[in-house]
């Protein structure tokens, strides 16, 4: 995809300029973060740092199970995971959020946008 230039854009100059803009405001934070855990008395991670590592974790997991599972079932143990564990709901409003959010993004990128998303093991 090329970029083209501001007067004339190419496909791929929003996405490349909103990875800038990411990239960019992603550097600043974590500067900020390990700014103030290295002033922090205690030399050990804080609950935040520990949250990161599990997101992180979760990302990882769900592009390796991804084509596997497919779209739909690796987006709802993606959401419930992080809504169970991150910020701890009960498991009946994970369940609830978990079934929406998945359901609604399925929606919006398969049937809005018509977009091929992975099918998974249990749908043909």
């Amino acid at each position: 995809m090329s970029i083209g230039t501001f007067g004339n854009p190419g496909a791929g100059f929003f996405p490349f300029w909103i990875g800038v803009w990411i990239t960019s405001f992603s550097i600043v934070f974590l500067i900020w973060s390990w700014r103030g855990w290295a002033e922090k008395t205690e030399n050990r991670p804080s609950i935040w740092h520990m949250n990161l590592l599990l997101v992180v974790s979760a990302l990882l997991g769900y592009v390796l199970l991804l084509e596997l599972l497919g779209f739909l079932v690796s987006t709802f143990f993606l959401m419930s995971f992080l809504l169970r564990t991150i910020e701890p709901r009960k498991w009946l409003v994970v369940f609830i959020i978990s079934t929406v959010g998945s359901s609604v993004s399925w929606l919006f990128f398969k049937m809005w946008l018509d977009i091929a998303l992975p099918k998974g093991i249990f749908f043909f």
